[in-house]
């Protein structure tokens, strides 16, 4: 017969006293005891199970192990990581990064953070060339032809490299051949020694005839590079009015991102800066489900009148950055024609393919690019 000294001792939370049983929770073991899980806190850094004391941890949900690797945001008052902050230089804060992209201007010349990019006196002589400021956003100025009205306009950012030639010089190159109205120059923090070149928005056949395409070859001529470097791309913004409505644009980012590695092997790179964030995260986006997070994703959807397509490689031969209009171009204009039914199916880039090919008097270098014997590129 078992009597009440042969029963195993039961483990009660030095807490609230409760055993597994009869709370419903796992007994976990610490230094002073054991603990039911209802009465510790899980770290959200590190997992582990802890005992918050007020006077100890000073972040909710920050084990005292990890406590010493977060910071409360200046800005937002969120507590997050030290490998997601940032310290501007003059004010001498701390933000999460999120806050200080919004709140502060980089400056590309010195990779620093400023709350008030005046005191960067130091820095200002960089853009005696005429390169502004990263933040730097003129009103734009739209560029197309007045016999071919269109509600969709585009704009490129084209990172280069000055790798055998001056600053100075390549900007020289650029005024040579544009005006402000049509083109500005932005430095950029990525970038070991050059410059962005933004453009104001065009629509595709004005870009195709009028844009100075020569001005590419001449910086490549010049010694500038962007292919053959490991920091510059080719980003692509899309006007929102391109979409007819919410179901254009969610069959547009259905078909770039369901066919991701076609689109990765046409723009020559697969980027950290240009994910591909899945078919389902960007169509919540789209559907207004979730909200847009990150920017350096394949689609950036944060922007307010634009979408951004981030997946080119830069490039200063003129078909490739022909190409990427043409694609953009093209793959609107295919979404639009698409049915949900179709758009779903997923055997899509086929079908675009074969769109292309009917219009290969308008997508002439993508007509090109897309039947070449093979996508690789060695030089620009």
């Amino acid at each position: 017969m078992e009597t009440e000294e042969d029963e195993p001792d039961i483990v009660r939370c030095v807490g609230c006293g409760q055993s597994a049983d009869e709370s419903g929770c796992d007994i976990i073991e610490l230094e002073e005891g054991a603990n039911c899980t209802s009465c510790l806190s899980s770290c959200d850094a590190c997992g582990e199970w802890y005992k918050h004391r007020d006077n100890i941890h000073y972040y909710p949900d920050i084990c005292g192990d990890c406590q010493d690797d977060h910071f409360s945001c200046m800005n937002c008052g969120n507590v997050h990581s030290y490998d997601d902050s940032i310290t501007s230089v003059d004010s001498e804060e701390t933000y999460c990064s999120r806050c200080a992209d919004r709140q502060w201007q980089y400056c590309g010349e010195c990779s620093e953070w400023y709350a008030d990019y005046n005191s960067n006196d130091d820095c200002q002589e960089v853009y005696r060339y005429g390169i502004n400021d990263y933040s730097f956003k003129p009103t734009p100025i739209f560029h197309y032809r007045p016999e071919k009205q269109s509600k969709t306009f585009f704009g490129f950012e084209l990172e280069v490299e000055a790798v055998h030639e001056t600053i100075s010089r390549g900007v020289d190159i650029v005024r040579d051949y544009t005006t402000d109205d049509l083109v500005y120059l932005k430095g950029d923090g990525s970038l070991n020694d050059g410059f962005e070149i933004v453009t104001h928005p065009m629509t595709h056949d004005y870009a195709m005839e009028n844009f100075p395409w020569e001005m590419i070859e001449k910086l490549r001529q010049a010694g500038y590079r962007s292919w053959n470097t490991d920091t510059c791309g080719l980003h692509v913004h899309a006007s929102r009015t391109s979409f007819v409505d919410r179901s254009h644009l969610w069959k547009w980012t259905y078909l770039i991102n369901k066919n991701n590695k076609e689109c990765i092997e046409l723009a020559g790179r697969n980027s950290h800066y240009a994910q591909f964030y899945g078919v389902k995260p960007t169509s919540d986006i789209v559907l207004r489900k979730e909200m847009p997070r990150e920017r350096y994703v394949a689609i950036n959807l944060n922007p307010r009148d634009t979408v951004e397509v981030r997946i080119f490689k830069g490039s200063l031969r003129i078909a490739r950055v022909k190409t990427a209009l043409d694609f953009m171009q093209s793959t609107i204009e295919f979404a639009d024609k698409l049915t949900i039914k179709d758009a779903s199916a997923g055997n899509t880039w086929g079908m675009y393919r074969d769109y292309v090919g009917e219009h290969s008097h308008r997508f002439e270098s993508l007509h090109l690019r897309l039947n070449a014997d093979k996508l690789t590129d060695s030089s620009s």
